[in-house]
């Protein structure tokens, strides 16, 4: 009968070791996939961060481009622009179409 108290210590002793181990297994299991998880969301952060960086640079250049679409120098740079209109005493020069493109093929022609 003393046999089968030490086989019966022994069979409590592996139960207990397999059962150790098998939790240590899940615990393992889980530490990894969290750390692949922070992983996944860290790198999705890091990206946020630079397209956040990169509105911020937009906004700012926006917010300078209206803040100078408030000024004289830009109605005036607009209607020299898009109106063509020029300050008194100022001679305006236009390039006909035609002529940019003869001159461009005679280049060639020499060549």
């Amino acid at each position: 009968m003393a046999k089968r108290k030490l086989t019966a210590a022994a069979s409590l002793r592996w139960g207990i070791a397999a059962l150790v181990l098998f939790l240590l297994l899940g615990y393992g299991v889980t530490y990894f996939r969290q750390q692949h998880t922070m992983g996944q969301a860290q790198a999705r952060i890091d990206e946020l961060e630079a397209q956040l960086e990169d509105m911020r640079l937009t906004a700012a250049a926006l917010e300078g481009d209206l803040a100078f679409s408030k000024t004289d120098a830009y109605i005036e740079r607009l209607a020299r622009e898009e109106l063509g209109y020029v300050k008194h005493g100022e001679i305006k020069f236009i390039a006909e179409e035609g002529d940019a493109q003869s001159a461009d093929s005679g280049d060639d022609a020499d060549n």
